[in-house]
């Protein structure tokens, strides 16, 4: 869903950034994205049925500027692999400060079901995101 996004946003602005999503573990490479998340990103218009799913690698750490985690436990298996020029950020250190979550992690909501809540943190931080593109 934060791929499709940040793609969405970016494409509103006046940003040109090269947006890719993946996961740190292989267990959904190559399947599209749960139907629940396409559901709810369909809702705010967002398409992501044509996203697969994909495995992070090495490379990505050389090929991209910002490799953002959407919670603790991603971002210490990515900080683990982080071998390049990549900064590593977390996704809710872009919300506005005064933001509870600020900080914290997005919640998984392949588990909990929220797919609102967790699109509404991923919206308000890829603003964040794009704000501090901008300069």
């Amino acid at each position: 869903m934060a791929e499709g996004v940040l793609a969405e946003k970016t494409r509103q602005s006046d940003i040109d950034l090269r947006i890719d999503s993946c996961g740190t573990g292989g267990w959904h490479v190559g399947d599209p994205p749960d139907n629940r998340a396409q559901s709810a990103a369909a809702s705010r218009n967002y398409l992501i049925s044509h996203l697969r799913a994909r495995q992070v690698g090495h490379q990505d750490f050389m090929d991209f500027d910002l490799i953002v985690a959407l919670d603790d436990e991603n971002y210490k298996a990515l900080e683990r692999m982080n071998s390049g020029k990549a900064k590593l950020v977390k996704m809710l250190d872009y919300l506005p400060k005064d933001h509870k979550e600020f900080g914290g992690n997005v919640p998984d909501p392949y588990y909990e079901g929220n797919f609102e809540h967790a699109l509404d943190l991923i919206e308000a931080a890829c603003e964040g995101i794009l704000s501090s593109a901008r300069g």
